[in-house]
């Protein structure tokens, strides 16, 4: 069966890419190397990991449980099928790799003008349609995903395949081939350091309670015409477009001055519009300060912390919950120590319960340097780094308040 429904998918990538015509397009996005065109009832939704996700919001649920996967690409290495076998695996939860059953081998064909294998895979109730795209020295992977609990749901994921996702797989752009990026050369602008503000978050537990947090927003700017979205990985350091695309990072971009306005273009295509008020900016709801990051060299001592707690979901059969906390502890010294704590516990309503937990320990040196705290653990572990600096309200690290 999946077969023949490559061969079919393969027949459709061979001819004129033609659009569905439920509703008009939407923009263009561009993750890493690739220029892609999400099919109309597609949103994009996280990137991690240099993967991007986009999940179905079709009419009627079609296809609910339906994903396209966005690699950010790999140095070409062996052959195009040999890639495919390799990375297989890729865009599967760690536990389901084990799992793989392949349901149709790597099979050469041509999409987007280019040399190209595809196959089929399926761990557990979902299945995956993965091809890879060669473009010489580098090789490129996306990834269909659908819902195979039963053959209903399995022939309504292989027509989305066939209707929406084989156009658009025929319709890629690759900027290291001459493709047009959708992120534009940076203009020098005025806008420099970090801004900072706070927004209250609204979330649900496990038991459906509502809970809410404060999340901190950071934005960095440099007078190059670029900015970063969170924690810049060099800080204040100036960006590397590069290498940053390279890693899938798209959290990063341009900024343009319209008035009283900014207007962010980040890596994806994506558009964000900023709205300046005195020195202060206003975007989604949340207002940014302009927020020097502490000096380089700079020591403190003090502790930071959390604590998590849900109950489990009401009706499961099951009281009790699951909670979690951390602590870090500074030191002046430029030293630091922490422990962890993870665990859960319940009663059945039908007798016996159970109570599981696990804790850690860690330790090492700390250093203050490009607006970052740059965290080196003793046990040889990575390095780890967060935003520091100074409010009204005290030292901040990462989104948690110095006590």
């Amino acid at each position: 069966m999946f077969r023949d429904i490559l061969t079919a998918v393969a027949v459709l990538l061979a001819s004129p890419a033609t659009t569905p015509a439920i509703a008009p397009l939407p923009g263009q996005y561009q993750f890493g190397n690739i220029v892609y065109t999400l099919p109309p009832g597609w949103y994009l939704g996280s990137s991690a990991d240099g993967i991007q996700i986009a999940l179905s919001d079709l009419p009627d649920d079609l296809c609910e449980f339906c994903y396209i996967h966005v690699s950010a690409g790999f140095p070409a290495t062996a052959s195009l099928t040999d890639f495919l076998t390799t990375h297989q695996g890729d865009f599967l939860d760690e536990e389901d790799r084990s799992d793989i059953e392949v349901m149709a081998a790597p099979e050469l064909l041509t999409a987007s003008g280019r040399d190209a294998a595809m196959m089929a895979i399926r761990a557990g109730s979902e299945f995956q349609v993965l091809i890879a795209y060669d473009l010489g020295a580098r090789f490129e992977l996306l990834a269909f995903e659908g819902y195979a609990y039963d053959a209903d749901e399995l022939a309504e994921g292989m027509g989305v395949l066939s209707d929406q996702i084989s156009p658009m797989f025929e319709s890629l752009r690759f900027v290291s081939a001459g493709g047009a990026s959708l992120l534009p050369a940076p203009v020098p602008g005025d806008m420099a350091g970090m801004y900072w503000g706070t927004s209250l978050e609204q979330s649900f537990g496990l038991d459906m309670m509502i809970r809410y947090d404060i999340a901190h927003h950071t934005y960095f700017f440099w007078t190059d015409g670029q900015f970063y979205d969170g924690t810049p990985p060099g800080g204040l350091l100036p960006l590397d477009r590069a290498a940053l695309l390279a890693s899938g990072n798209v959290e990063f971009g341009i900024y343009q001055q319209q008035g009283n306005d900014l207007i962010l273009t980040y890596a994806t295509g994506e558009t964000k519009r900023m709205t300046g008020s005195g020195p202060d900016w206003l975007i989604d709801d949340v207002t940014l300060s302009p927020t020097p990051p502490l000096p380089d060299g700079s020591r403190f001592s003090g502790t930071i912390s959390s604590f998590y707690y849900s109950g489990f979901t009401p009706g499961a059969g099951v009281d009790g919950g699951v909670s979690s906390s951390s602590e870090t502890t500074f030191y002046p010294d430029g030293t630091y120590t922490g422990s962890s704590f993870g665990g859960a516990f319940g009663s059945f309503d039908q007798g016996g319960g159970f109570s599981t937990g696990s804790d850690g320990a860690t330790g090492g040196r700390y250093e203050v340097r490009d607006g970052l705290i740059v965290s080196t653990p003793a046990d040889g572990g990575p390095q780890t780094a967060d935003v520091v600096f100074n409010t009204s309200e005290g030292i901040v690290i990462g989104g948690q308040f110095l006590e």
